[in-house]
């Protein structure tokens, strides 16, 4: 069922995911679970700004996702209903605009400000905005700064460089950054989850010479 809500400037469709597409693009996607459970993340999101508690009441916020079992967030971090299916992450300070179902397969971690957005505009009638999901796989790593826009997919074991603008499918087992996100080069994964030292190079030195350690001066 289709009705029309006014907020604001803007004028949003809201279908359910059982529904119909219209115009070949999902909307934004919502229920009555949904709409409870957004009530709840915003007020805890408010509480946990409470100087010394706070993080007692963000640390609450990943049991009104769909699935958030086992999922961390930071001060910083925020959503709008929950609608997020994601087990073992750790989303940081990640701002998400999950309008759309946003999906983020188990070990996956992001560093900090990232941006995961499934709404869009359309640039034929400004009023009115789509959403589509995102779907990003299992044991990835988001770094910093990182914009994620509407209907990408993103592969397993992949990391995505800093300031990286991701506005189309990236696959697994890679190394990939830029503005567009582009393939840098395919990558090995430690039995960590964490990208191998030598396929991280780009980001660590900016020579050729081989890291040395730095003991910490007490």
């Amino acid at each position: 069922m289709r009705s029309n809500i006014d907020s604001g400037f803007i004028s949003i469709i809201w279908i359910h995911a059982d529904e119909c597409l219209w115009e070949g693009m999902a909307l934004f996607e919502t229920s009555e679970s949904l709409e409870r459970n957004a009530k709840m993340i915003q007020k805890l999101l408010r509480l946990s700004r409470i100087p010394l508690v706070g993080n007692v009441f963000l640390k609450q916020i990943p049991r009104y996702f769909v699935n958030g079992r086992n999922t961390k967030v930071s001060h910083g971090f925020s959503c709008v209903y929950g609608n997020i299916a994601a087990e073992d992450v750790d989303f940081n300070d990640t701002l998400c605009r999950d309008y759309a179902r946003i999906t983020v397969g188990k070990h996956t971690k992001f560093s900090y400000q990232n941006m995961i957005l499934t709404s869009s505009h359309d640039f034929k009638d400004f009023n009115k905005i789509f959403a589509e999901p995102i779907t990003i796989g299992q044991n990835v790593y988001v770094t910093s700064r990182v914009t994620i826009l509407s209907g990408v997919t993103i592969g397993d074991n992949t990391v995505i460089g800093s300031g990286s603008l991701v506005i189309s499918d990236i696959p697994s087992n890679v190394l990939a950054f830029g503005n567009p996100c582009r393939v840098v080069k395919p990558i090995e994964r430690m039995p960590s989850g964490l990208p191998a030292l030598r396929d991280l190079k780009p980001f660590c030195a900016i020579s050729d010479k081989p890291l040395q350690r730095v003991e910490p001066q007490l």
